[in-house]
């Protein structure tokens, strides 16, 4: 077992080394490092709290193998759409406008009053992770266009890291780190489409990963409570939605192989799509996959939007079973794939080029989470993202247009 992890972290270097241009193959080594890569070593290695076999390790390594062949982000270069921003310097006006800028306090305001007003909600950080990112792109994009070749502040700037600390004060309570990761993860992103990521500045995130991991749990610990850093050292503590997808999917793959319970039958699929109606208003509403885990494994803990991850070869398995569920964690990936570069080009068909580029921040955000939890945890997190990052795009383009 051992040999087929070694193998998959090669190849998952491989694909993080790439070239400037990939940043898909990137964020999907990043993520397989963190949830399928990472658990397994601290198991073996520091902390045994899961039975690793070698069948579910291998499933994991045949899915980056077919993502290598398939998948990958071949061709999609963001490099020379930047470029022709500045050359036909159509935005240039747009991000320095005075008006701009008064439609960007506004926004700023409305989303600092829901962070500060009610309790704390996944729907309001995730809403306000959409407006961070659009901030953080037209700064970056303000200073691309003044041919500024490092970073300098400005207004989107600070505007942006301002929404992040009140997000961290108001909104994180010491659960949803998954979601604070997509804050880190789409500076990541949108730096990579105005700088080239150099073998070092790569080799640097690298090493920054077991540092964030670290960071991670103690920022759990702290907010939530349960213990300190020699709890984290000694007892793994508030590592566990790190490790825990890994976990529960050796558990799926144990439980559905031994026939004790039924497969879902696509349930968690459609609940996917329908996240966007209130359990209120639905009450035969179809539950997402992490809340089935939960009622599998955990029935005395169950509770409306108390939920578990189990990776993304867990949830079509415990759907349709071993014949159709295996080869459609290799497909989905795919079809994930496809569509973010049908969305980009259709949006450059447009010439949306900066909406083609924040639509495509939203899909390589919600990588992560398909690695982590599969389909509907990462089309429910990206339809709250999504719906600022329109909504107020056009809002910006029709304040100038008027």
């Amino acid at each position: 077992m051992d040999i087929i992890v070694g193998l998959h972290f090669i190849l998952i270097l491989i694909l993080f080394l790439r070239g400037k241009e990939f940043l898909m193959d990137q964020i999907y080594a990043i993520s397989s490092i963190l949830f399928i890569i990472f658990p397994y070593y601290l198991h073996r290695f520091v902390l045994p709290f899961y039975f690793p076999t070698l069948e579910v390790n291998l499933i994991h390594l045949l899915a980056t193998i077919s993502y290598c062949f398939f998948a990958r982000s071949r061709g999609l270069n963001v490099s020379h759409k930047i470029v022709l921003l500045k050359e036909q310097n159509v935005w240039l006006p747009i991000v320095n406008a005075q008006r701009t800028r008064y439609v960007v306090y506004v926004i700023f305001a409305m989303h600092t009053l829901l962070l500060i007003t009610g309790g704390q909600s996944s729907a309001k950080v995730l809403f306000t992770l959409g407006v961070f990112l659009l901030f953080l792109f037209l700064g970056f994009l303000c200073n691309y266009l003044n041919d500024k070749k490092v970073y300098r502040p400005n207004l989107y700037f600070i505007l942006a890291i301002a929404l992040f600390a009140i997000t961290y004060k108001y909104g994180f309570v010491g659960f949803g780190r998954m979601i604070l990761f997509k804050f880190v993860l789409g500076t990541y992103i949108i730096y990579g489409f105005f700088y080239e990521f150099t073998f070092n500045k790569k080799l640097i995130v690298l090493l920054l990963l077991p540092v964030m991991i670290f960071a991670g749990a103690l920022l759990r610990a702290q907010k939530s409570g349960t213990g300190g850093l020699s709890s984290i050292i000694n007892e793994g503590a508030g590592i566990g939605s790190i490790v825990s997808p890994m976990r529960e999917t050796e558990a799926i793959f144990e439980v559905l192989a031994a026939q004790e319970h039924e497969l879902l039958k696509g349930e968690s699929y459609a609940a996917a799509f329908l996240f966007f109606i209130p359990s209120a208003l639905w009450e035969g509403k179809p539950l997402g996959f992490g809340s089935e885990i939960v009622k599998w494994f955990y029935p005395e803990y169950y509770v409306e939007f108390h939920s578990l991850a189990a990776t993304f070869i867990a949830e079509p398995y415990a759907n349709f079973g071993y014949l159709i569920g295996i080869p459609l964690s290799f497909v989905l990936i795919h079809i994930f794939s496809f569509l973010t570069r049908l969305v980009y080009y259709l949006l450059n068909k447009r010439n949306d080029f900066v909406l083609g580029l924040l639509v495509l921040v939203i899909f390589y955000c919600a990588i992560p989470d398909y690695i982590w939890g599969g389909v509907h945890a990462s089309v429910a997190r990206s339809g709250f993202t999504f719906v600022p990052i329109v909504l107020y795009y056009f809002v910006l383009k029709r304040t100038i247009k008027s």
